[in-house]
């Protein structure tokens, strides 16, 4: 007998440590996250975002603005002002600052699983403690949840699912509803609202909650959630108000934005959408796949009838049912089916085409479902939840998978340090997405380098990428002009011109190729090529600091004279800085038989780059040709350093 007591008194214990063991297991899981920097939306969220720069002062803007409008003006249709309101706020307290955004990101992730737990001790009622306790464990551990705690931009998915849990605490922290549990509820639900859109989705699941588990009649619930649901309205309302009184209204999205536009008819959509539904059904379990994007053409198009379309679809319906025939007999883990099913509804794009093809952080509150439903079963299975003893319960049958969990995310944690180190990463993760090819390639164009094996070993590598996307993606012009200029840094200028050729056909307005393009030609030889691009830049008033200068040596090569001096003259009259101007503007001059004009370039042209003795040379040939021998050796002996 006192055996036993003993037993039960460490299992008390036990219990009352697990709520710290929750609070302190995402800073052991995130903790190498804190020195991480800005990474990929990060910048247009925080660091480039024009109202969350402004602190404090800019949370009117952010709460009367679509949520990209801070950054850019490109209207997807978005407002989720609660997470940009505390950006702003840290930036105020800490500006520039990552340590601070990543700090509040994991406190935030530690808070949601310690309300995740209440929340569970009071689904699993009359059941051990170890049944919420290892749900909430696995969910706190699953890596595909790296997405949205390592980077900063995710924190409206930790946001909405926090509101969440705390709105169904509040409804499920009374034996029976009241008006005053509906108007804290009501509250926190809006917050959920305010974080993200799909926060919509869990009206249905609180509902259920209300009804299934804390056995409300129907009749009574709908009533009390007659409040939530004309708030729900109302938030509405002002998103669409919002979002309509941008200057550029939503636009269409396109095969860029979510690569199922590129499926053709509604069957193929629909079975691409199962078949992506399958993938995370598989993800649940074990993530044998994380990267930061899934876009252009990772996700192959199927048709429905295909078997990656109908697997899924059957197997989704299969769970359905059984969820609904043993509702009475398992309870909790026909929640969990149903939770994952409804909250992973609008991100498969089976029944609307949304702005992402794919993504981890589509999973974070969807996984828990899937959780719910494991730890079930697995009670379900073996009846021996009641047992006192720790290492009797079947639960501790999952720790091998805590423990693979956890290993995997701090590992994956490791990549999202920074952009350089998450693309270079996922380009071995998605391997079919043209996007995560392009990103790293752009990044090392734009990488500084020390010396020349170091810059020929990047431009190769540069290629490489570019070329893998352009491989997948035939219609995209910046990977074409990225790739052009790739080539042209390596003096391999046919290659440029004809990728450079290929992204102003593909983007005839895109200023900044055709100049690419202009000057390839030039670098070529092709001299007529260039000036034809040239001068259509020109036309469009997008001149460059090179621009005439090009124009004018052209014209030079082409034994053009007085073409060449007015275009030298053009671009003089623009850039008085221009050393290189002068030097090719003096030469003209002295073809033209104007020495003394051309000497007096020259000589600006030394005065603004001494470094380059160059004009020296050519003053002494001038002055020479004047018959003024002294002059010209004065300045001949300047060039050789004689003087």
């Amino acid at each position: 007998m006192a055996k036993k007591e003993a037993s039960i008194q460490r299992l008390s214990w036990m219990e009352q440590l697990a709520p710290y063991v929750l609070l302190l297991l995402p800073f052991i899981l995130y903790g190498n996250t804190l020195q991480h920097g800005f990474v990929l939306d990060d910048r247009a969220v925080i660091f480039q975002n024009k109202f969350v720069q402004q602190g404090i002062a800019g949370i009117g803007k952010i709460l009367t603005t679509f949520y990209w409008q801070g950054y850019w003006e490109q209207n997807s249709g978005l407002y989720r002002p609660l997470s940009l309101i505390m950006f702003a706020v840290e930036w105020q307290l800490s500006p520039d600052n990552a340590f601070i955004h990543h700090l509040v990101q994991v406190l935030l992730y530690s808070l949601s699983g310690f309300m995740l737990y209440k929340l569970l001790k009071r689904v699993f009622y009359n059941q051990s403690y170890l049944l919420p306790f290892f749900v909430t464990l696995l969910f706190l551990a699953h890596p595909v949840h790296t997405e949205v705690v390592a980077n900063i931009k995710s924190r409206d998915e930790i946001l909405c699912f926090l509101f969440f849990v705390v709105t169904a605490n509040i409804l499920l922290s009374s034996k029976d509803l009241n008006w005053r549990t509906v108007a804290s509820a009501s509250a926190t639900y809006l917050l959920c609202l305010l974080s993200k859109e799909g926060g919509i989705l869990f009206l249905p699941v609180l509902f259920l909650l209300v009804v299934w588990l804390q056995q409300v009649p129907v009749k009574k619930a709908l009533i009390y959630f007659a409040p939530m649901v004309v708030l729900t309205g109302v938030w509405l309302g002002w998103h669409t108000y919002v979002v309509n009184i941008a200057n550029k209204p939503a636009g269409a999205y396109t095969y860029l934005d979510n690569s199922l536009v590129a499926c053709g008819g509604i069957l193929t959509q629909a079975g691409t959408g199962f078949s992506m539904l399958g993938r995370y059904m598989l993800k649940c379990l074990w993530p044998y796949q994380l990267s930061y994007d899934y876009s252009f053409n990772e996700i192959a198009c199927v048709s429905l009838f295909s078997l990656q379309g109908m697997l899924p679809l059957l197997l989704a319906a299969g769970l359905l049912w059984l969820a609904y025939k043993y509702r009475a007999q398992f309870p909790q883990a026909a929640f969990g089916v149903i939770f994952f099913l409804v909250t992973i509804a609008l991100t498969t794009n089976i029944f609307l085409l949304i702005g992402a093809t794919m993504a981890d952080r589509f999973l974070y509150t969807p996984v828990l479902g899937f959780i719910i439903a494991l730890v079930s079963l697995l009670y379900y299975e073996t009846k021996q939840m009641q047992q006192s003893r720790f290492l009797n319960n079947p639960v501790v049958l999952l720790l091998p998978l805590l423990f693979l969990y956890s290993y995997k995310t701090i590992a994956r944690n490791a990549d999202w340090q920074s952009d350089k180190s998450l693309f270079a990463a996922d380009v071995n993760s998605a391997k079919s997405s043209a996007r995560v090819y392009y990103n790293y390639g752009s990044l090392l164009l734009n990488e500084p380098v020390n010396n020349e094996t170091e810059k020929q070993n990047n431009l190769n590598e540069c290629i490489r990428l570019f070329e893998s996307a352009a491989a997948i993606d035939t219609m995209y012009p910046n990977t074409f002009t990225n790739l052009g200029v790739a080539y042209y840094r390596k003096k391999n200028y046919g290659a440029a011109v004809k990728n450079l050729v290929r992204a102003v056909t593909l983007n005839t307005a895109d200023n900044e190729a055709t100049h690419d393009l202009a000057d390839a030609y030039f670098m070529y030889g092709r001299y007529d090529s260039s000036l034809v691009y040239h001068r259509l830049c020109i036309s469009r008033n997008y001149i460059l600091k090179e621009t005439w200068n090009m124009v004018g040596t052209a014209y030079f090569n082409k034994k053009n004279y007085l073409l060449a001096r007015t275009a030298f003259e053009n671009g003089l009259a623009r850039d008085t800085t221009n050393a290189s101007l002068y030097l090719n503007y003096g030469n003209i001059l002295g073809l033209l038989n104007k020495p003394d004009s051309a000497i007096v370039s020259f000589e600006k042209a030394y005065a603004l780059n001494p470094a380059d003795k160059t004009p020296l040379r050519f003053i002494s040939t001038a002055y020479l040709s004047m018959g003024n021998t002294q002059q010209a050796a004065v300045y001949l002996n300047r060039y050789n350093g004689l003087q």
